[in-house]
């Protein structure tokens, strides 16, 4: 049961009431079946997002026996990064200035309302999300690498066998 269209037409109906009030109006009339579906999406949602941030706690830990902050290691994707900066057009439109980011301290700010600062935060959020996505590609070579040669069905199989 989607509720999506009855939001929409409840904004549509009602564009001066406030958010808070509006939520509260389509929930009573949407029933509880809608309302349990909705909160299991969104509950869905947070345990994704926490499941994803534990394994980005993991690849970290893992990823400092090899720090990112090595520049020698990260001089090719920083030469990348320098070449598509040059080439990279962007167009201001409504729909990016409105469009939001996060800072990665738990906040969220449009593209249009970002201070300096908030652009320099997502930017070393970004980086770090690059290098740390390219150690958690090498990793997960090395893992296939380790099962290949060992003529493993999977890397605990592999590992067993190497002990």
């Amino acid at each position: 049961m989607n509720i999506r269209p009855r939001i929409i037409e409840a904004v549509a109906a009602n564009p001066g009431l406030p958010d808070h009030m509006l939520a509260r109006k389509v929930a009573a009339d949407v029933g509880e079946e809608a309302l349990v579906l909705l909160a299991t999406e969104q509950i869905e949602r947070v345990i994704a997002t926490e499941r994803r941030r534990r394994i980005r706690e993991i690849e970290n830990a893992s990823a400092e026996f090899d720090p990112v902050g090595n520049p020698a290691k990260w001089q090719a994707v920083d030469a990348l990064l320098d070449e598509y900066r040059r080439a990279v057009i962007v167009e201001w439109t409504s729909e990016l200035l409105s469009a939001e980011f996060a800072t990665g301290d738990g906040r969220r700010v449009t593209w249009g309302e970002a201070t300096i600062e908030q652009h320099v935060a997502r930017i070393r959020l970004l980086t770090q999300n690059v290098r740390g996505n390219l150690d958690a590609i090498a990793r997960h070579e090395a893992a296939i690498a380790t099962i290949t040669n060992s003529d493993a069905d999977n890397l605990d199989e592999a590992v067993r066998r190497q002990r």
